[in-house]
């Protein structure tokens, strides 16, 4: 008869949060880089809204790449470098919201969105490099 170990549930329930917040990432940081693009496709964006978008494109392809490191190495570092792209975004994106001032209550609810967003990437990174080593 085979020998099979059972997980408990509390494993279970992390690997679950945890592939549920890596695919909450990779999903969010594809759609910053479809609306990047997006931005960069008007027909004249103007130098303002063009920087806006390469930064959006870059954040996107950074944590895809960040988070990618950290799960091929889990490397600690990784949450760390997460940190600082995720904080120089979201200056960058509150400055931006801030320049024009703030209008309308969409834009404290996209600045709330946003920080829920940068949050969940950064746990699944944090949720990567932490998880616990297969046995083989």
């Amino acid at each position: 008869m085979a020998n099979h170990r059972k997980s408990s549930p509390s494993r279970q329930h992390e690997t679950i949060l945890r592939v549920l917040c890596v695919v909450l990432s990779l999903l969010s940081s594809f759609a910053l880089v479809f609306y990047g693009i997006s931005l960069i496709g008007r027909a004249t964006p103007g130098l303002h809204l063009s920087v806006f978008a390469y930064v959006t494109i870059a954040y996107g392809l950074g944590n895809i790449a960040i988070l990618s490191l950290a799960w091929t190495s889990r490397v600690a570092g990784a949450s760390m470098a997460y940190q600082l792209l995720a904080l120089c975004y979201f200056g960058i994106f509150v400055v931006d919201t801030l320049k024009g001032g703030i209008g309308a209550s969409n834009e404290v609810i996209g600045l709330l969105l946003l920080a829920a967003i940068l949050y969940s990437n950064g746990l699944a990174i944090r949720k990567v490099v932490e998880r616990p080593v297969r046995p083989e």
